[in-house]
């Protein structure tokens, strides 16, 4: 007499609170615990990507969400040389963030803020480097690392005035998301956070909400940007194959606001870590305004499409052509009046 749900997860992003609530009160009726991340939530969970155990696993993803920001919405990053540079720093940064600061600051994780810190002041590198090297085995194994930031980090350093340049676009991103206090308190959490590997394994419910109308256009963006890249990471390590994997369902609401390069990874590659995408947009027009390949790739991918009509003239004869033609077969036969009955064969 009863349908018990089970083994699939749930992620679900909106720019305001409504829809959000809606999805509590029905998760509160089936008493199912939910990650719910708001910035106007003085309890809510965190995002530090810190919370990952490999070193190497924190730097390629942080380095992963920092690089899609900057290249979704500063666009000053062009040359493969100052990308490497710059993805190398980060990476490096924060597997020494990783591996020191909780040996300095009994066991608690370093966060977002003290990557910024370190990136607008390198001597405060300079200084985590030192503490490292008082330690031989941790000397031995990141010996290449302590190299990289002697060369480019230290005071005097041959590198020092290139790799300030490099990590410009890096620690203006961080400076935006961590502007505002909502935003700084779940980014920059050291004991509460939200494992995307753990969400996934356990088909978790977690809930968005960035807070557009609170936050601005250029926060809100970067806050569910920033989400989207974390969890990305996630995805894409997922262990186990389509036939092991708990399904998951990610729904984004109004999309448009984190289509770039960096998200086109959901409409080609999630599916085959089973994560459903459903996402929402006003227009059309809005999935090629940062270019058409970018609604190209969408429109290819989702093969399920739900109109809802209200499009202009252009729009509509898109998805005339998309929907295609329907043709249906009409039977009849003749009556034979001499012999007073229908003929056998049908046309």
């Amino acid at each position: 007499d009863s349908i018990t749900y089970r083994n699939l997860g749930i992620t679900y992003i909106s720019p305001d609170f409504e829809s959000i609530s809606h999805i509590l009160d029905v998760a509160d009726n089936y008493k199912m615990p939910v990650n719910l991340i708001d910035p106007n939530d003085i309890n809510s969970p965190g995002l530090n990507p810190f919370i990952f155990d490999s070193p190497l696993s924190i730097s390629t993803a942080i380095s992963t969400v920092l690089k899609g920001l900057y290249a979704a919405n500063l666009k000053t990053i062009d040359m493969a040389y100052v990308e490497v540079m710059s993805t190398q720093a980060i990476e490096n940064l924060a597997i020494l963030l990783k591996v020191m600061y909780p040996r300095l600051h009994d066991g608690d994780l370093p966060n977002l803020e003290d990557m910024m810190e370190c990136l607008n002041d390198f001597s405060l590198v300079e200084s985590l480097c030192e503490k490292m090297k008082e330690d031989e085995e941790l000397r031995q194994e990141y010996k290449l690392l302590l190299s990289f930031f002697k060369k480019n980090f230290y005071e005097n350093s041959s590198g020092k005035a290139d790799m300030e340049k490099y990590v410009s676009a890096a620690t203006s991103q961080l400076e935006i998301l961590l502007r505002y206090p909502g935003v700084k308190e779940i980014l920059c959490n050291r004991t509460n956070n939200v494992d995307f590997d753990k969400a996934l394994a356990n088909g978790e419910v977690t809930l968005l909400c960035t807070r557009r109308g609170d936050l601005g256009a250029t926060a809100h963006q970067a806050f569910g940007l920033f989400f989207l890249l974390l969890m990305q990471y996630s995805v894409l390590v997922r262990p186990g194959n389509e036939k092991t994997r708990i399904p998951h369902f990610l729904y984004i609401d109004e999309f448009p606001d984190f289509l770039c390069k960096a998200t086109e990874a959901i409409f080609t590659l999630y599916r085959k870590y089973r994560v459903g995408t459903t996402i929402s947009t006003q227009t059309l027009a809005q999935l090629g305004a940062v270019s058409e390949k970018y609604k190209q790739t969408i429109t290819s991918n989702c093969m399920n499409k739900i109109v809802f009509g209200g499009g202009d003239i252009s729009e509509n004869e898109w998805w005339t052509k998309e929907f295609g033609n329907v043709r249906y077969w009409k039977f009849g036969n003749s009556y034979d009046t001499d012999k007073g009955k229908y003929d056998s064969k049908y046309t």
